[in-house]
Parts: C-alpha cells; sequence; structure tokens
C-alpha cells in the first residue's frame, strides 16, 4: 500500500493521527491518537465520559469489533432526575435529556487502552502527547465546531462547569464562536495520569470513585460497581454480501449494523438511473428501507408496516442466517409481526494493510463534567433513540443498543472501505445509503459521501438539497410529510471514510456536513 490514510472530524484530530503514524506507530496508534485529540477538538462529540465502537482488520487477519460503548447500571435510583432540552438544527429539532440521571457507565477509556494495548506499537504516551499538548495551548474555534456548539448551546449552558467551559467571552449566554480559543486545561493532567496509570486508575481508582459519588449526590444511577465491573467485548462482527461485495457490520446488541443489513437486504440492486430520481418508484427503492429500518425498531412500528413491507422484511430476515440470528438476538418481536440516533468516526488504513473504523460518542452530553478532568459525562440513558420502546425501558447492568455502526468492505472492485458515521438515528440511513451509492450506483467515494441525504423518522420524509427539490412535486404519493433541508445539514451525520484499491492507491473523503478532513501520510 502507497501509505497511510486518514479521514475524521476535525484538522486537529487527523494531525494527531498523522503525529502517531509519522512517530512509526500504525493504524490503531494513529486512530487512538485521533480519538485522544477529538476529546479537545471535538467535545461537542466524543469524550472519555462516553463510549463507542471500533471495527478492526490487523494486516493478518479477520475483522473484529471491539465494542467499548456504554454500560447500563446496575441498580435504578428511583429518584433520578433527567432534564428534556431541544438541540437546534435550524431546519428541525431534536430533544435531548441530560443531568445525573441520565449518565451510562462510559467505556471510551478501556477500548482505547484495549485497542492500544492488543493491536499498537508505539508507548500510550507518545499517542497521548498531541491532546496534552492542545491542552496546554487551546485552540481556534472552526466555523464547524461553532456551527456545532450553536446547536447544543441549551443543553451546554445548563450548568455552571458546563457553561465556564463553553461559553463564549465575546458573547455571553452564547457558545464559543468561531474564531474564538477554546481552553480546557484540565484536560492535559487528567490524560498525564492516564499515560501514568492506566485504565485501572480510570476504573477501579480515583476517577470512578468520583464519578459514582458524583452520581449518587445528584440524583444519577451510577454507582462504585458500574466502574469496577465494566468490560471491553470483542465480538465477530455480522457479515452480509451485496452485488458482489462483503461487508462488515457491528453485531448485537448493537441495533445499528443489523439495520443496516436489513435496509440492504430489502431490494435487489437497483438499475442504474440518474441520481437524484424523478419517478417515485425509483424513490421508493430507497425510501422504503429508511421506513423499515425506523419501524422495526418497535413492536408497535412493526404494526405499522404494511403487508407488502412486512413479507419483503421477512424475505430479507431469512435471506442470511447471520442475519436472522442478530434479529432474533435483538428485535424478537419483528419475526411474528412479519411472519403474521453526539457521534464523531475515525477511518485509518495504514501502509502495512491494517484498518480501522471507529465511531465513538458522547450523546449529546449530559452536561455533567467530572471535577478536575476537564470532560463531560454521556447523556446515554437520555437518548430516546436509545430505548426505542419508551424512554427509561433500558435493562439494569446491560450493553445499551446504540445505532453506531462502523463498518469494513471489500468491494467487487478489489477496493477495501472504513467507513462510519455520527449523527444519532440518522447513521442507520447516511450509512445504508453511502453503501448503495457505492455498490449500487457505482459511484466515486466522494460521490456517495456528497450525495443529498434521506432519513425517514416519526412518519416524516427528510430530504436534503437536490433530493429535497426532486421529492417535492410527488410527495403526495408517499403520504408524508417532507421536512426539507435546503443545504447539506450536519443532522444527517459525518460519514468520514477512506479506501484503498488493488493497487493500493488510496484514497479519501472527510464529509463536510461535519467539518470533515483527509490526510495522506
Amino acid at each position: 500500500m502507497k501509505g497511510s490514510i486518514i479521514a475524521a472530524g476535525h484538522p486537529l484530530t487527523a494531525e494527531a493521527a498523522a503525529h502517531a503514524l509519522k512517530s512509526g506507530g500504525n493504524a490503531f496508534d494513529a486512530a487512538v491518537s485521533g480519538w485522544l485529540a477529538s476529546c479537545l477538538a471535538e467535545p461537542v462529540l466524543t469524550s472519555p465520559g462516553g463510549g463507542g465502537f471500533a471495527m478492526v482488520s490487523p494486516e493478518s487477519g479477520s475483522p473484529r469489533l471491539y465494542d467499548f460503548f456504554t454500560q447500563t447500571p446496575g441498580i435504578r435510583n428511583p429518584e433520578a432526575k433527567a432534564i428534556p432540552l431541544e438541540a437546534d438544527f435550524g431546519s428541525t429539532r431534536q430533544v435531548f435529556h441530560l443531568g445525573a440521571g441520565t449518565i451510562a457507565t462510559p467505556g471510551c477509556v478501556a477500548g482505547m487502552l484495549k485497542i492500544h494495548q492488543d493491536l499498537g506499537k508505539l508507548p500510550f504516551g507518545e499517542c497521548a502527547a498531541p491532546a496534552i499538548d492542545l491542552s496546554r495551548k487551546g485552540l481556534t474555534i472552526t466555523s464547524h465546531a461553532a456551527e456545532l456548539l450553536q446547536v447544543v448551546t441549551a443543553l451546554y449552558l445548563s450548568t455552571p462547569e458546563a457553561k465556564a467551559l463553553f461559553e463564549s467571552r465575546s458573547h455571553p449566554g452564547t457558545c464559543l464562536k468561531e474564531q474564538e480559543l477554546f481552553q480546557n486545561k484540565e484536560m492535559g493532567p487528567f490524560l498525564e495520569m492516564l499515560v501514568k496509570e492506566g485504565s485501572r486508575w480510570f476504573y477501579e481508582g480515583d476517577i470512578g470513585r468520583m464519578a459514582a459519588e458524583l452520581s449518587q449526590t445528584s440524583g444519577g444511577h451510577l454507582t462504585r460497581e458500574d466502574f469496577l465491573d465494566y468490560q471491553v467485548h470483542i465480538r465477530e462482527p455480522l457479515e452480509i454480501t451485496r452485488n458482489g461485495a462483503s461487508i462488515w457490520l457491528n453485531p448485537p446488541p448493537s441495533m445499528g449494523g443489523t439495520l443496516i443489513a436489513v435496509g440492504l437486504s430489502l431490494h435487489e440492486p437497483a438499475t442504474i438511473t440518474p441520481y437524484p430520481f424523478s419517478q417515485f418508484k425509483d424513490w421508493n427503492q430507497w425510501i422504503e428501507p429508511l421506513k423499515v429500518m425506523s419501524l422495526m425498531r418497535s413492536g408497535q412500528g412493526c404494526g405499522q408496516l404494511s403487508k407488502a413491507e412486512k413479507a419483503r422484511l421477512n424475505k430479507a430476515i431469512a435471506s442470511n442466517p447471520a442475519l436472522t440470528s442478530a434479529v432474533e438476538n435483538l428485535l424478537p418481536h419483528a419475526l411474528p409481526q412479519t411472519r403474521a440516533d453526539g457521534t464523531t468516526q475515525l477511518s485509518v488504513m495504514d501502509k502495512w494493510g491494517n484498518e480501522i473504523s471507529m465511531t465513538t460518542s458522547n450523546g449529546a452530553g449530559s452536561a455533567v463534567i467530572l471535577p478536575g478532568t476537564g470532560f463531560m459525562l454521556n447523556n446515554m440513558l437520555g437518548e430516546e433513540d436509545l430505548q426505542p420502546e419508551g424512554l427509561g425501558t433500558w435493562r439494569t447492568n446491560s450493553r445499551l443498543s446504540s445505532m453506531m455502526a462502523p463498518l469494513l468492505a471489500r468491494l467487487p472492485d478489489g477496493r477495501r472501505l472504513a467507513t462510519g458515521s455520527g449523527g444519532s438515528n440518522r447513521i442507520r440511513s447516511t450509512l445504508l445509503q453511502i453503501l448503495r451509492h457505492l455498490l449500487d450506483r457505482g459511484s466515486s467515494l466522494e460521490e456517495a459521501v456528497r450525495a443529498p441525504r434521506l432519513h425517514w423518522e416519526n412518519n416524516e420524509l427528510h430530504a436534503e438539497t437536490d433530493a429535497m427539490h426532486a421529492l417535492g412535486p410527488i410527495m403526495e404519493e408517499f403520504g408524508w410529510p417532507l421536512v426539507a433541508h435546503s443545504i447539506p445539514n450536519l443532522y444527517f451525520g459525518g460519514a468520514h471514510s477512506v479506501v484503498c484499491t488493488k493497487s493500493g492507491e488510496l484514497d479519501g473523503m472527510g464529509d463536510p456536513r461535519r467539518g470533515g478532513v483527509c490526510l495522506k501520510v
């Protein structure tokens, strides 16, 4: 392979990953280094207080999935508190819940150190050096970071601790603006201690103890035992094929990979026609999978599927034994019915042939900053999309079922693909459409990432830019309201992707919707 390539959600994230590669590290060191920097450069999207997944493919070995997503507390606190607030995406709004009662046990720190221990080459301190430097010097808010902060203003100014980090100095009452300096001086010493003491310090030592005490005194669920019991799980991917490609997806208990597999299996590859389409029948082959993926998450939703949709869903599930098993494991309510959603992505390939696609998230953030650390704890128990049967329906001491779906694929022409996306409940829609553009329409990676996006949720169809204009005249045939997004919108996530051709040529695309960048090293 001719060098290495990185696609990430911020220039400083990509530069930190490049630092690891230039220092003699591999793709896995680069991903760890990039993530550590992203906790400063992309604090709305990821944090040591969050969780995630990484699909890895070592140069010698098959793909496997590192699951370090958040774990639900072992005991419910009946006095737990959660506060609903809206995030404003401009063309639409989304309700999030925050406060101590929304915090699940974080997994990112355990996951990063496990990946580094199993697969990395560099000392962990070398991986952490760029992030520690960012903490000392501060960084300038980019236009995209300012846009993200504007979306979550109500959330990030809701507590004194979060306000102290994120409030604009020049415009009090709002979050930091473009070109303002963001300083998080507490994160550096936290990372230095993490380098020195490792994962045990976080889960068995001071951090876990402080987080549990804060939770118990602030209306949360977490206890000391939740940190002591946390484990990273390594899982076999859910593998499916389509149009000559092999795709490795995030398996249960994550929901995103299973839903994407269903979406890919519902319709045969479509005849290539100009996109955006003009005919109802062409659009329907793309929109129906989005609708089915959304509705099949709950028993009530399955009941809203038409007879024809149920028949296609049943056929899709039965088409692949691994998919059948995944649905039985994760969505058992879908079987009798058919037979009767703050997230960032980092993708790296290195010159040795190692690959990693990693998605991490802090949710929207709980607005609870752990004192002395500089990071916000997650709000995963307050994310409605992670609990499709209703908020508060989570089971104790279990992995939350995430929509995150970092994936690897081998395309029919020999290209290797690593991609994933942020974007809450839009992740499944974004990745399904990118795969279908690549596999069904023969699009280039840039065309697939830039193509206008769709998402179906709550009996509404969201459509972006050219798709919005093309769908407008025929929406009566679908019978749903159209939520129009006139510009490429960060609402639809950020699919930062890389590919390597059979001859070793590298290509990549950072999704412009979320400030994406691509670097070759």
